[in-house]
């Protein structure tokens, strides 16, 4: 019975609010410990209760149940953690590898070799035996210890099964707020959960706040955790837009009484990873008693976490000035090139004026010669003087009062493609298929990564803001002068300097963000400068297409009287064939009857005066009749067949 005692001590809740009533509480002991009395009672606004020694291993063995097997799940009630549980398993499938394609690196402080060394485990099994206490047996925590997690790439599944997380996220008991920021990464086609920032706390320093403290463990209870997740734009050669998004999250715990420190650090990549080793192994090689003081760990975290805040303002120089280039490349043609108008066609009383004016032997000495000077050639001088308001006089000055002007140069018979107008037209087709409205939508492209880049310098600034405010409260609260004198002035001179630091790169992500509301304000100018220009050249397309069907409804109409003259010709023509048919008509029998009487069939001599008196040749008459009738035949049997042929073949 004895031994069975060792093993159970008490513990207590506090229930400020009185929201915790005993029969819930016996529950939830009984799902977490067997069924058992816990000689549960209510004193003042806490709770007591009779439980077994080795919570966190109890809470280790039962971590497939995370979060509803922490000991102290804060402020969240079991509706809330079972809530966070669902979602967790919801999202396991995207978020989590298998047990054998695992690969978390626990990187720590050996006291025995007073050097960092390195494990990586693969399984859930090899992972219970490096965390100390996980195996069954008490030892004490590392003094420093990170825990990364990493994946291939930013979108795809983290190196790390559920099961290893679960785990970890109980052996450290860390809140099921963790959750918010892990839920972010897995495998995802587009970047859905991107913009998720935050930062959040829970701080166990005050009387009456603080944890049960666990010595087998080395925890005592009176410690500070933060998480909390930072972003930048990171660049990868090879693709069409090389920069990219990234994020880090980061869960961190220090125990103010001992200088444990636990780190959680989810990146994609290895950045983070290498740099926070490398941070570790200088100070320790430069300062090899930093973890026998909390002051000196204290400032070690500070030093970690300033490694990720600097990683989080390095890049945005360099992804700035990439986005400049692109908007330079966008909007230079745009401000720089002409945009010429459509060139009209010209009318047949326009182009025989232009003629004229080319024959002329040379500008005459008028206000209209004047004014010819100052341009380039008589083609254009017409124009520009036409398109004045000034008075064109009827008559030359007089010799007394005219202006010596020399004589403009005539143009060479053969122009440059470039000056020749018969080019115009060209040059303008081309330069309009500069302007299309796939550069609207480059721009247009080119600002949702500006609205993208503004977005996260935001949500950084509101974190960094917000773990300033954090350690500023740590360093003017009351509850550390209940530490030793000097170790309070070395932490609150640490945090001090770690402000400073953090709040130049604050200065400094606040002037890109500046930089990014102006490039924002040019990339919407651009676009209303393109959209212009691509409407002004619809507009003149569209004159042009007008002017050109002008052109060619008076071409029609012109075709059309032609027409008419044509037709009235035609029908002229046909009323003379008319009459013409009518008096061939009208002299044919006479035509017949004369033609058959000059033969030898009829046969009249000037002494007959009868129509009886005349003779007739009978054969004669058969021959004729034989003839004509074989021909007759012979005509209508071939119109026929040409007629049948066309209407069949269609020739």
């Amino acid at each position: 019975m004895a031994s069975h005692q060792s093993r159970w001590r008490w513990n207590d809740i506090p229930d400020y609010e009185r929201s915790l009533t005993k029969e819930i509480l016996e529950k939830r002991l009984r799902e977490m410990f067997g069924n058992y009395k816990f000689l549960v009672e209510r004193k003042a606004s806490t709770w007591t209760f009779w439980v077994p020694d080795d919570l966190t291993v109890e809470s280790c063995g039962r971590a497939q149940e995370y979060p509803l097997n922490l000991l102290d799940p804060g402020p969240l009630y079991p509706s809330v953690q079972r809530e966070y549980r669902q979602s967790l398993a919801r999202r396991a499938p995207q978020l989590f590898c298998a047990d054998g394609e695992a690969a978390v690196e626990l990187f720590y402080y050996d006291d025995a070799h007073e050097t960092f060394e390195s494990d990586v485990s693969h399984s859930v099994d090899q992972l219970r035996q490096q965390l100390p206490s996980s195996s069954g047996h008490v030892r004490q925590d590392r003094q420093c210890m990170f825990v990364f997690v990493g994946a291939r790439n930013s979108r795809d599944v983290l190196y790390i099964s559920q099961d290893m997380m679960k785990w970890i996220l109980s052996f450290f008991q860390v809140l099921p707020i963790f959750l918010e920021f892990l839920l972010a990464f897995g495998q995802q086609l587009y970047a859905v959960d991107s913009q998720f920032s935050g930062f959040r706390e829970e701080k166990r320093l005050e009387a009456g706040w603080q944890r049960d403290p666990i010595p087998e463990l080395g925890r005592s209870g009176q410690d500070f955790r933060i998480f909390y997740n930072l972003k930048s734009f990171e660049r990868k050669d090879g693709l069409q837009w090389p920069w990219s998004n990234r994020q880090t999250v980061i869960f961190h715990s220090f125990d103010v009484q001992n200088g444990h420190a636990s780190w959680i650090v989810l990146k994609a990549n290895g950045v983070i990873r290498e740099r926070l080793k490398e941070v570790s192994t200088t100070l320790l090689s430069q300062n090899p008693d930093i973890y026998l003081s909390v002051a000196k760990k204290f400032a070690n975290s500070l030093a970690c976490h300033f490694v990720i805040v600097e990683w989080c303002g390095e890049n945005w120089r360099w992804y700035i000035n990439y986005i400049e280039e692109q908007l330079h490349t966008l909007k230079r043609r745009a401000l720089v090139d002409r945009v010429p108008p459509v060139a009209t066609p010209a009318s047949s009383s326009e182009t025989g004026a232009a003629s004229g004016e080319g024959n002329m032997s040379g500008p005459k000495r008028t206000w209209t010669a004047l004014h010819a000077a100052r341009t380039r050639t008589a083609t254009t001088t017409s124009h520009t003087a036409t398109g004045t308001n000034l008075p064109l006089p009827a008559r030359p000055l007089p010799p007394s009062v005219a202006i010596d002007i020399p004589e403009e140069p005539q143009d060479p018979p053969n122009l440059p493609p470039e000056y020749d107008p018969k080019y115009q037209n060209s040059r303008v087709d081309e330069d309009q298929k500069g302007y299309r409205i796939e550069e609207l939508q480059e721009a247009q492209a080119l600002e949702s990564q500006v609205n993208e880049a503004a977005l996260v310098l935001k949500s950084d600034l509101a974190v960094l803001t917000q773990i300033e405010d954090f350690y500023h409260r740590l360093a003017t609260s009351p509850d550390l002068d209940r530490l030793d004198n000097a170790v309070c002035k070395s932490m609150r001179a640490s945090v001090s300097h770690f402000l400073q630091r953090v709040r130049s790169t604050r200065n400094d992500l606040e002037m890109h963000h500046n930089r990014i509301d102006a490039i924002s304000r040019l990339i919407a100018d651009c676009k209303n400068l393109l959209y212009g220009m691509v409407e002004y050249q619809s507009m003149q397309a569209n004159k042009a297409f007008a002017l050109e069907a002008r052109a060619s409804a008076k071409r029609m109409e012109e075709l059309t009287e032609q027409m008419q003259d044509l037709t009235f010709k035609t029908t002229l023509e046909t009323v003379l064939m008319r009459i013409i048919t009518v008096v061939t008509v009208f002299f044919l029998p006479a035509t017949f009857v004369s033609t058959l009487m000059s033969t030898d069939i009829v046969h009249f001599t000037p002494q007959d005066f009868k129509i009886t008196s005349g003779s007739t040749s009978l054969g004669a008459v058969k021959l004729f009749l034989c003839l004509t009738l074989s021909l007759m035949a012979a005509t209508f049997g071939s119109g026929f067949a040409l007629y049948w042929g066309a209407v069949r073949y269609g020739t």
